[in-house]
């Protein structure tokens, strides 16, 4: 009865590891984001693989010489021949290993990857401290035996020589010097770690579910955001974001209504792995068709938020949108007179410069779009006029909820 009971726990070990290599190496990422053991276990793939390989195979050994021993010695008792009888044994230790320690095992992991990922991430982290040592040095060896038979494929460019055909291209007249700067830069791009790409948490400016829908619409006006971050006790934990255009839709009373009593004005947000390169991340802010995402750490915390723009600032030093601000976005009627556009880019600093004010402004640096948002109280509409800091503010022109066109006029 022992031995059945050691067997029968043993096939179970063997059936736990099959699933969960399975299971493992197919969760869905997006799901995985939040969940910050299992996250920490798939940091280290080729040691959860060595892992989970070790364990599998210890427990099979034992199992094979237990199993193989009592059938030879009961079932297969009576055979005359003993080569025929440890063959048997072995065929039939076999058989049950491979179905119900392998094929059964991934069959169900296939189905249910998630779930069971979640579930044997904590015994798996345990024994990975306990394995670790062994899985670490049947890595390395593995590393090295794969770069000797490996030794003879087909290498790739390297980056220096990529640098050279660039430069000759370039020499050659072949690409322009504008084109091979973008070309280096793309480079430089796909080896960038996504980190250096994001705005990190520590610039974050984000809500509780806990503040009133007020408190939204007074961020967003201070800050002139048109999304904000909503978390759920710490902004490790966000669920989601307002847009401006669902506060200034909303019927009701904005002081009496808490986030949390209102979470159908809560968007989705997508979630990134901060292991994801910049490419992967760009391929998923396009796929589904968002501005930007929240990145996360190894252990599933913020990372801080990355943006279509923001990659391609990296990429070719400004975006489109804003190299078409720098132009024309202050005309100068006359000495007394101006047309701004985009509010949210000008100061009023540089108002009071154009116009050769000397008297001190207190607020200065705030952009002109905050500086009218506090005046107002509230989005301000086409024709309306504002006197303040001995000039004349005249709304031009609003689209979306925005403010496009301003004259401000001295006298």
């Amino acid at each position: 009865m022992d031995t059945l009971l050691t067997a029968l726990f043993l096939l179970l070990a063997s059936a736990f590891f099959s699933s969960s290599e399975t299971a493992l190496f197919l969760v869905n990422s997006k799901k995985t984001a939040k969940n910050k053991m299992l996250l920490h276990v798939l940091k280290r793939p080729f040691v959860l693989l060595n892992t989970i390989i070790i364990g599998n195979t210890l427990v099979n050994i034992v199992f094979s010489g237990i199993v193989e021993n009592f059938f030879s010695n009961t079932v297969y008792s009576e055979i005359p021949y003993k080569e025929l009888k440890i063959f048997l044994g072995i065929l039939s230790t076999a058989l049950i290993l491979l179905i119900f320690g392998e094929v059964l095992p991934k069959n169900l992991a296939l189905k249910k990857a998630q779930k069971l990922s979640n579930l044997v991430a904590y015994p798996i982290y345990l024994l990975r401290q306990i394995l670790f040592v062994p899985a670490f040095l049947v890595g390395r060896s593995t590393y090295h035996l794969t770069r000797l038979f490996a030794a003879d494929e087909e290498k790739g460019f390297s980056k220096s020589e990529i640098k050279y055909v660039i430069a000759l291209s370039r020499e050659k007249g072949i690409l322009t010097p504008d084109e091979a700067e973008l070309i280096q830069k793309i480079i430089r791009f796909s080896h960038t770690e996504i980190k250096n790409l994001l705005l990190p948490r520590n610039q974050l400016i984000a809500l509780s579910e806990e503040e009133t829908l007020q408190k939204v619409w007074e961020v967003m006006k201070t800050e002139y955001f048109s999304k904000l971050l909503i978390y759920k006790e710490n902004i490790d934990n966000i669920i989601g974001f307002i847009h401006l255009k669902d506060i200034l839709n909303f019927k009701e009373d904005l002081k009496s209504k808490r986030i949390k009593n209102t979470l159908s004005l809560l968007r989705e947000i997508h979630f990134i792995p901060e292991s994801k390169n910049p490419v992967d991340a760009l391929k998923i802010l396009r796929m589904k068709k968002v501005s930007f995402a929240a990145v996360l750490d190894e252990y599933g915390g913020t990372s801080g938020i990355i943006t279509i723009n923001g990659i391609l600032r990296h990429i070719i030093g400004e975006s489109v949108e804003d190299s078409v601000k720098k132009t024309n976005d202050i005309q100068k009627i006359d000495a007394n007179t101006l047309i701004i556009h985009h509010t949210a880019d000008i100061t009023l600093a540089r108002i009071k410069k154009i116009f050769q004010i000397e008297k001190e402004w207190h607020n200065e640096e705030d952009k002109i779009i905050r500086f009218l948002l506090e005046k107002f109280d509230r989005i301000p509409a086409e024709k309306d006029i504002l006197q303040s800091l001995g000039l004349n503010w005249e709304i031009l022109e609003v689209s979306n909820h925005a403010v496009k066109k301003i004259k401000v006029t001295r006298g």
